[in-house]
């Protein structure tokens, strides 16, 4: 039956050219890993280089038996472009940078003693620009390494190459779809499936394929149900998993499922999960970006760490999790099913402009040349962030054609994880191509699966309008203050440009002709709206704006940002305001804060909130605001003015929501209270409950003047145990 045997551990690196292994192998790196972790240290890494033209590692192991029938390596992931010479003969390539390389062994492995290579190329621009090489305009560093698990698989024929499940709530039951593959005979069999509780062991079905006779050298596929007992389902709440095992004659397969479903319901604009609504709040985690941060060390890679780092998200309330352009170590997507997340799963492409943009982008830059200061082409304004500009157009060869194979081995690679719910094809592009190819690849995946295109639109009526909606950038754009005053005058809705923009005569766009801002499809199919992006509010672990963010905070007003406790007291008082008026009106099936997990420096475009890496706590401010405004019931102080006219009696309008099945009951208080002294102005407390995924709306008319001067109206929610959220806004009041 089938052997793997892992490669892991720590390996010999050298640096040289294309054509030579080295004589001299006087480094060690960690795989899985990447080579910044080298020992000693490699000069240059990650940036372009004439030190090198390759980086080679090497790993010698023992083999205990004799090779079997079918042989192969194993690459989990490895950047950039893959050779593999094993004992001094060349096995093959694999230029995919992000999905498993598989090598057929051959005759080359033997008893004894053995001698692996792995060539890999030294930076990403040395790729051909029909593989996508994970290039992030908003990043600096691009380090090559084996960076996923390495194995080694022995098998024999017939050979379970793929496994996929699609389970059926309905009925009770998981379809299993396998590709087998025969050897130099034929032969005749059956595939037989047994599914157990990954917890408890417990067998809960059986089934078989029936007879199947293959002939020499063939592949087929092969489908089959297999029935369950009391079928339990997966999500969030309770991350139920099972374990199908996969026998023929001479080789086993083992593959993790959950009993779910998930689907976006265009008719009522909600996500559906096991088809009921679901109403997802999350983050994004942005590995790439995590990688090239100065104290990321070996975190990835540390399977405690990384549970860690899940459990820290859903502390947060959050029950959705973007991997963000770019696929983590594959044991993250195990634990994401272990602890119940659901996971947006993003190829790693963001290129922004066509080739044909580039005219209207030099004519932006013509007429706003703040552009450079503000906007996303600052990336290429001669910063400096690398050794060249990053290049943003879409590479021409970057073609469906060139993209299927990894494309295939992606969806394939992860289909069986109940975790993940949805494929995204890239980031905020605008290419035909992945149109072209997320037709094609759709019919791979038998859990059928929504898909976003970048900012093409939505595919199909059953995937959602994917919305990157930054107020506080689109304020800045336009010089005027950044805060919380733009939402006094907004619809209540969230249906509206990618980039931030809502109806022209509500939230206007820059008056270029950079189609990037005028040329995003509207949702004129009216299909589900799910926000994907908003907040542009990111500090550095140490407080400071990034580069991204120095004119926000620049251009804010009324709020306080002189220090570092300043910058993230009102990066969380703000954080958490918009995340209510998304949340609460009640528009949306889903919203993701930008972002969960990033990276830390002085050219850093996008930071997390985390103040320490190994503790994983969050900085206070954003702790004390934000989870609130995340929790599944949660309120809104809906007033938006900084300033209130003194004198009068005032009406407090406050939006109250559950995101539980079940009703809530508790209590709704509202309070005014003094900025400076912390006295109680007025305050008014009613019993309130609210449907379940119900929404409740409350007026409460102050019987108290307000004197003039800073105040905050205060509402909090507090259930029969005790349990409060609050919404907190700032006034000031003045008379005359």
């Amino acid at each position: 039956m089938r052997s793997i045997i892992s490669l892991d551990g720590v390996w010999k690196a050298a640096e040289g050219n294309l054509a030579e292994v080295p004589a001299n192998f006087a480094h060690t790196v960690p795989v899985p890993g990447l080579l910044d972790m080298a020992s000693p240290p490699f000069a240059e890494i990650g940036l372009r280089s004439t030190l090198r033209e390759a980086f080679w590692v090497r790993r010698e192991f023992d083999l205990d038996r004799d090779p079997a029938p079918l042989n192969l390596l194993r690459i989990g992931k490895a950047r950039y472009g893959t050779k593999v010479i094993l004992n001094g003969v060349e096995i093959g390539e694999h230029r995919p940078n992000h999905t498993v390389g598989e090598f057929d062994l051959g005759g080359a492995l033997k008893r004894g003693r053995n001698e692996l290579l792995v060539r890999l190329g030294p930076w990403r621009d040395d790729e051909p620009t029909s593989v996508p090489d994970g290039r992030d305009i908003e990043s600096y560093l691009a380090v090559p390494g084996l960076y996923d698990s390495v194995e080694l698989v022995l098998a024999d024929y017939p050979y379970i190459d793929v496994v996929k499940t699609a389970p059926d709530l309905d009925a009770g039951s998981v379809r299993v779809l396998a590709r087998l593959r025969a050897g130099a005979e034929s032969t005749v069999f059956a595939l037989d499936a047994v599914v157990h509780e990954v917890a408890s062991g417990v067998e809960r079905g059986s089934g078989s394929s029936g007879e199947l006779t293959l002939a020499p050298h063939e592949t087929r596929e092969v489908e089959f149900e297999v029935a369950l007992e009391s079928p339990r389902l997966w999500s969030p709440e309770d991350p139920f998993l099972y374990e199908l095992r996969l026998n023929t004659p001479a080789d086993s397969r083992n593959v993790r499922f959950g009993m779910r479903s998930f689907a976006f319901d265009k008719a009522s604009g909600h996500a559906l999960l096991n088809g009921q609504r679901y109403p997802m709040r999350g983050s994004a985690s942005a590995i790439f970006r995590f990688f090239e941060d100065p104290d990321r060390g070996d975190r990835p890679w540390d399977p405690a760490w990384v549970r860690k780092l899940h459990r820290q998200f859903k502390a947060m309330h959050w029950n959705t999790i973007r991997y963000a352009i770019g696929f983590p170590p594959a044991f993250w997507y195990d634990i994401a099913d272990e602890e119940g997340l659901l996971v947006i799963d993003e190829f790693p492409l963001f290129y922004i402009y066509l080739a044909d943009d580039a005219p209207a982008v030099e004519a932006a830059l013509a007429l706003d040349p703040s552009v450079r200061n503000y906007g996303l082409r600052s990336i290429t304004a001669g910063q400096p962030r690398t050794t060249e500009p990053a290049r943003v157009e879409w590479p021409a060869a970057l073609t469906a054609d060139a993209l299927e194979t990894e494309f295939s081995e992606w969806v394939d690679g992860h289909c069986n994880h109940p975790s993940v719910v949805m494929w995204s094809s890239n980031c905020e592009g605008r290419s035909p191509e992945t149109g072209v190819l997320v037709e094609r690849i759709r019919k791979l995946d038998p859990q059928h699966r929504p898909w976003s295109d970048g900012w093409n639109g939505p595919p199909t009526d059953a995937d959602p309008y994917m919305v990157h909606w930054y107020l506080q950038w689109n304020a800045a754009m336009r010089g005027e203050p950044t805060g919380l005053g733009m939402l006094s005058a907004m619809r209540k809705t969230a249906i509206g440009y990618p980039l931030g923009g809502a109806p022209e005569e509500l939230l206007p766009h820059l008056r270029t002709p950079n189609k990037d801002f005028d040329g995003v499809p509207v949702n004129t199919g009216g299909n589900t709206v799910f926000l994907e992006e908003y907040g542009w509010l990111w500090l550095t672990r140490d407080g400071k704006p990034t580069r991204l963010t120095e004119p926000i905070y620049e251009s804010m007003q009324g709020w306080p940002v002189a220090t570092a406790d300043e910058r993230r007291y009102t990066r969380a008082r703000l954080t958490a305001a918009e995340t209510e008026f998304f949340r609460c009106n009640r528009t949306l099936a889903g919203l993701l804060l930008y972002c969960a997990l990033s990276s830390s420096h002085d050219r850093v475009s996008t930071a997390d909130a985390f103040t320490d890496l190994d503790s994983l706590d969050y900085e206070p401010h954003f702790w004390e605001y934000v989870r609130d405004a995340f929790a599944p019931v949660a309120l809104m102080v809906d007033v938006w003015d900084r300033e209130l006219a003194g004198g009068v009696l005032h009406e407090i309008p406050v939006t109250a929501i559950n995101d539980l099945p079940d009703d809530w009951n508790g209590e709704l208080v509202v309070r005014v209270v003094t900025a400076v002294t912390g006295v109680v102005v007025s305050e008014h407390r009613r019993a309130i409950r609210i449907p379940a995924l119900g929404q409740e709306r409350r007026y409460f008319g102050l019987t108290t003047v307000i004197p003039d001067g800073e105040h905050q109206i205060v509402a909090e929610l507090t259930d029969g145990d005790g349990s409060s959220v609050r919404s907190v806004r700032d006034v000031r009041v003045v008379s005359g």
